[in-house]
């Protein structure tokens, strides 16, 4: 339900603010999420935390996957663009599989505290990587006058055309 929530607006926000920041903000909320995780789990665990923390990750996804598809096109060159598509898609799909199957062997060999801290990390390095991007400003057509100046106003115009019937 977060990620189905949350998938309303982030396009909206995502033109309308800097990319890099918002990208570098959402993993930090992400790694927190999975720090409040490893902690959960490191003093012993609460059911709550299992509940919250995967909802507050899984609505952060919908900002998270799509700031990153949206800077990859302003980082390289027009005549890359297809190539790194296809690599960042290949990449994706890697981890899809890969991913499941290495933190099982982790989560067997040792344990769901090394587990949950691992993720902490790699949550630092994609924020030390957003960091090294140049900035990313808002997309030029969501400055122009006329559009929706808040993504709530903009996200709730979009509800609207989703369910809107034709006749």
């Amino acid at each position: 339900m977060p990620l189905l929530l949350c998938s309303l607006y982030g396009g909206t926000v995502i033109d309308a603010t800097d990319r890099r920041k918002l990208l570098i903000r959402v993993e930090i909320l992400m790694g927190l999420s999975s720090a409040g995780l490893a902690l959960n789990a490191d003093l012993g665990p609460r059911i709550w935390p299992l509940f919250v923390l995967p909802a507050v990750t899984a609505g952060l996804t919908a900002f998270d996957n799509p700031t990153r598809s949206s800077i990859v096109p302003n980082l390289v060159t027009p005549e890359h663009i297809a190539t790194t598509s296809a690599m960042n898609q290949v990449l994706n799909q890697l981890g899809t599989i890969v991913g499941p199957a290495l933190g099982g062997i982790l989560l067997a060999g040792a344990g769901i505290n090394f587990v949950y801290w691992i993720d902490v990390v790699s949550f630092a390095v994609a924020v030390v990587a957003a960091w090294a991007i140049s900035p990313q400003p808002p997309a030029r057509h969501a400055t122009r006058p006329g559009l929706r100046s808040s993504p709530r106003a903009s996200g709730s115009s979009g509800v609207a055309r989703v369910f809107k019937t034709r006749t």
